[in-house]
């Protein structure tokens, strides 16, 4: 009988990163290809996604250009998270993300007690994708991204906090995509053995 399917939403499954990657973290998973549903998807969608997080003001409206946009920032950042830990880092992806942070649409701001925060420059994506790349590089600095991963599920591809005591997690949720890999391996090995006898 096969195992049931987890019944938490994906927020709750997927191990959650700490601190600025938390943004990162959500932003990468407006992808979802187990469901095949792009949260970011059209303007409209996009729109809503940057205002709920305080991304942007409540009077901008994002277009196709916004959306196409802040779709190739989101497969390059998901790119360089993958190759931190493959060691090499594709040009192409650090050339667009590079390019990206050269519009100067954001600053930081100082509170009265030392802590710093970044905030859009402007009002507009170009804004947005430099905040969401200023967490990241902030997330980076912390030393966080050792433990901050894409799932090794190629239908997947969330990005997930790895949580395991050796920091050797493969899969966004072992709930859910861990199962799945395990049950196809065992799947390939009753296959061979079968073709074996």
């Amino acid at each position: 009988m096969p195992r049931p399917k987890s019944k938490r939403p994906w927020s709750e499954v997927v191990k959650a990163a700490p601190g600025p990657l938390a943004l990162v973290q959500a932003f990468l998973n407006t992808d979802d290809g187990i469901r095949r549903l792009d949260e970011i998807g059209s303007p409209e969608a996009l729109t809503g996604w940057l205002r709920h997080r305080k991304l942007v003001g409540a009077g901008f409206t994002a277009t196709a250009e916004d959306v196409q946009r802040t779709h190739e920032v989101r497969e390059a950042l998901r790119t360089v998270i993958r190759a931190h830990h493959l060691g090499r880092l594709p040009e192409e992806a650090a050339l667009r993300l590079n390019r990206e942070t050269e519009t100067g649409a954001i600053r930081v701001l100082f509170a009265p007690d030392g802590a710093t925060r970044f905030e859009g420059a402007s009002d507009g994506v170009a804004s947005a994708l430099a905040q969401i790349l200023a967490a990241f590089a902030l997330g980076q600095e912390a030393g966080l991204l050792t433990r901050f991963k894409i799932c090794d599920n190629p239908r997947c591809g969330r990005a997930y906090y790895d949580r395991s005591r050796n920091g050797r997690g493969r899969w966004c949720s072992m709930e859910i995509c861990g199962n799945r890999a395990k049950a196809n391996t065992r799947r390939r090995r009753a296959a061979r053995a079968r073709a074996s006898e």
